[in-house]
């Protein structure tokens, strides 16, 4: 019983450990998305997870959906903080930015 709970342990540190070193790489980030805005410069639909997770993967970068802690779509155009939960505790913000596809 004390030998599973000291590789548990061992596990769970580990765990963490690759976590921390993700949160680092993860922390001040930015990824730029175009979209495609009206003239009064609204957006035509919304900015998703899945539009998130495109512009992290074409700098290389693969988190899981999950992950993205997105509260609702983004609707306008602009800069927002968006946290990304590596591991319990481990919450590093990516900046997103918005801007008009020309």
């Amino acid at each position: 019983m004390a030998q599973q709970k000291v590789k548990l342990d061992l596990q769970i540190a580990k765990e963490r450990g690759m976590a921390e070193e993700m949160a680092k790489t993860l922390q001040g980030v930015v990824c730029t998305i175009p979209a495609k805005v009206s003239e009064e410069n609204r957006l035509y639909g919304s900015i998703t997870v899945r539009d998130i997770l495109n512009a992290l993967a074409k700098q290389a970068i693969s988190v899981d959906k999950k992950m993205i802690l997105l509260s609702e779509p983004i609707k306008t155009l602009g800069s927002f903080q968006v946290p990304v939960r590596v591991y319990k505790e481990v919450e590093p913000t990516i900046t997103v930015e918005i801007i008009a596809e020309s």
